[in-house]
């Protein structure tokens, strides 16, 4: 992951997001593959708009669900491995 204090991660436009029943789809039309999300992830990927940095994202998160203190920064890691992030 690029420095937490000044990275603004920002997903893709072109990828989606989808409720179903208990889990979230995140899909990537670049590579037709879709990514099972857990809540804690589907709201680190719906605040990744460029606008927040990773360090308040992650007190975001962690006001509103049980994740440990790493656990939004591997999210974010995951999403950016993974190509959904804009650089």
């Amino acid at each position: 992951m690029l420095d937490g204090e000044e990275w603004r991660p920002q997903g893709r436009d072109d990828v989606t997001i989808r409720k179903t029943g208990d889990e979230w789809l995140l899909y990537d039309p670049s590579t037709d593959d879709a990514i099972v999300l857990d809540f804690p992830a589907a709201l680190v990927w719906s605040l990744c708009t460029g606008e927040l940095l990773v360090e308040e994202i992650r007190l975001e998160v962690e006001s509103s669900t049980t994740t440990g203190e790493g656990d939004v920064e591997e999210i974010i890691d995951g999403f950016q491995a993974a190509g959904l992030l804009f650089d």
